[in-house]
């Protein structure tokens, strides 16, 4: 009976076969498109899980659970601030805040915050070094 109910079975779309934390994050990447006008690229890591590049300095990295990033406000005493949101409207508008107050900054003050860039992730996490 299991064999007859397989040679029926509906195979998978594409993006049915993308990793669960792919489709999350893409997921979230089209509610900032849609209800907060914000693109959003996603890419996706070797693991499984998958990185939200917004803009400069925010950065969601998504597995299956969590959408987690570094908010551009710092921790109670002064450090990088992480934070995490586990739906993906929650994190989206959380987000399109952070986007808000880090959109107008300029590069180079940027660059010397502690806010992480993909360059950063992707080196750290995925690079071998020689």
């Amino acid at each position: 009976m299991d064999d007859e109910r397989a040679a029926f079975e509906r195979p998978q779309t594409p993006a049915e076969m993308r990793p669960p934390a792919v489709r999350r994050a893409e997921e979230m990447a089209l509610v900032l498109a849609h209800q907060h006008d914000i693109v959003a690229d996603v890419h996706q890591l070797t693991s499984g899980h998958a990185l939200v590049s917004v803009c400069r300095g925010l950065l969601i990295y998504v597995d299956d659970e969590n959408y987690r990033w570094t908010s551009p406000d710092s921790s109670q005493r002064g450090g990088p601030l992480l934070t995490y949101a586990t739906q993906p409207a929650n994190a989206a508008a959380r987000i399109a805040q952070h986007y808000m107050m880090l959109r107008d900054l300029p590069a180079d003050e940027l660059l010397n915050s502690r806010l992480p860039l993909l360059t950063d992730v992707l080196i750290a996490r995925h690079v071998c070094p020689i």
